[in-house]
Order: C-alpha cells, then sequence, then structure tokens
C-alpha cells in the first residue's frame, strides 16, 4: 500500500468513526427515552402526592404549566448533553483531518462533497466556494476532475468557476448556481449541523 492509498483509508477511517458516533449517539438517545420518560413521570407522580396532600378536600391534578417545564427541562437537558458531544466530535474531525490536507486522498474527498452538492443544486453552471484551508487545492487539474466526474457520475456538462464571495473559514465546498438561485453548504461543519439537527429531532420527538 502506498503513501496515498493509506492516505484514503485514514480518511475514511475518520469519516466511519464519525458515523459509528453519530449512530452511538442515536442508540443511546434510542435507549435514554424509557428511562427519561419514566423519571418524568415518577417526578409527576410525586408532585401529585404532594398536591393531594396540601389539598384534602380536592382532586389534585398537576398544573399544566408544571407540567410543560418539567418536559421542557428534561428536553433541555438531553439536547444540551448531545451538543456538546457532537461538538466534540466535530473538532476530534478537524483535528485528525490535518496531517491529510495536502494528500491525494483528502483531494478525492473534496472532490466527492463538491460533487454531492452539484447533484443538491442541480444546476449546470455553478460557482464553488472553498475555506482557506482547501483554496490552494483549485489547480486546473482538480477542476477537469469535477468536470470529469460530474459528466461520467451527474450526466451534467459543467461550467464551474470559484465563488467571488471569496473564500470561507471551515472545509470543505459550498456550491451556488451562478443565478443565485440556489445553495448546497457541503462543508463539514454543514454536514455535521445536518446530523445533529436530525438527531435533536429524533430526540424531541421521541422523548415527548
Amino acid at each position: 500500500m502506498d503513501n496515498e492509498q493509506a492516505k484514503m483509508v485514514m480518511l475514511d477511517a475518520i469519516e466511519q468513526e464519525s458515523r459509528v458516533k453519530i449512530s452511538q449517539l442515536e442508540r443511546e438517545a434510542q435507549e435514554n427515552r424509557e428511562r427519561l420518560q419514566q423519571e418524568m413521570q415518577e417526578k409527576i407522580l410525586r408532585l401529585e402526592e404532594q398536591a393531594q396532600q396540601e389539598v384534602l378536600s380536592t382532586t389534585a391534578r398537576i398544573d399544566a404549566r408544571m407540567r410543560s417545564q418539567l418536559q421542557s427541562e428534561v428536553k433541555r437537558l438531553a439536547l444540551e448533553n448531545q451538543h456538546k458531544v457532537m461538538e466534540a466530535i466535530l473538532q476530534q474531525v478537524y483535528y485528525r483531518l490535518e496531517g491529510l490536507m495536502q494528500s491525494d486522498a483528502y483531494e478525492q474527498r473534496l472532490i466527492a462533497w463538491i460533487l454531492d452538492a452539484i447533484h443538491v443544486v442541480a444546476e449546470s453552471r455553478v460557482y464553488i466556494r472553498l475555506g482557506k484551508e482547501d483554496v490552494a487545492l483549485w489547480r486546473e487539474s482538480l477542476q477537469q476532475k469535477i468536470i470529469d466526474n460530474a459528466k461520467e457520475q451527474l450526466a451534467m456538462h459543467l461550467s464551474i468557476e470559484l465563488d467571488p464571495q471569496g473564500i470561507h473559514s471551515g472545509r470543505g465546498p459550498i456550491v451556488r448556481s451562478q443565478d443565485g438561485r440556489k445553495l448546497c453548504d457541503n462543508t463539514i461543519q454543514a454536514q455535521f449541523s445536518r446530523e445533529k439537527a436530525q438527531l435533536s429531532r429524533m430526540i424531541a420527538t421521541e422523548l415527548f
């Protein structure tokens, strides 16, 4: 295995490890659902018992506002913990990518991210905005690889240019149609944000 192949394997391993950790978070959220619901129900029952002791003449019920506040607090704690873990994973990925930035393996992955974004935008004339760490890779050879791969994989004849808006601060591409009507942010940060949002929705909908 040559050096570039080894770097490609390492890059795949980093992405796979990130996906595994995200999947683990999803499993843990699923496993915690019943426990959190049970804890919430027990707290509600304790409040009901306290109310019954204080109001002997009536059948005490938990105030709707109190129930809502309790649910919101449990949800907030779950989302806060999930956010911290996802940010830690993202920082770890950034750190581990440092040694691969100038390799053929990273260039191939950058091309794949660009093609994914072009597929979403679905326009043949696009601007590509790169991060400050990636813009040095924007050579004629890279542009030709993007054009050739788009023709082969997407059946598209591309016209591509660097975005006149300049670079961004992250890693990965932001692709927009040259008429400005369509845009796809496929930076690493955006990819993680989408995963985080999906996990947040799962926590919010399945817990309550």
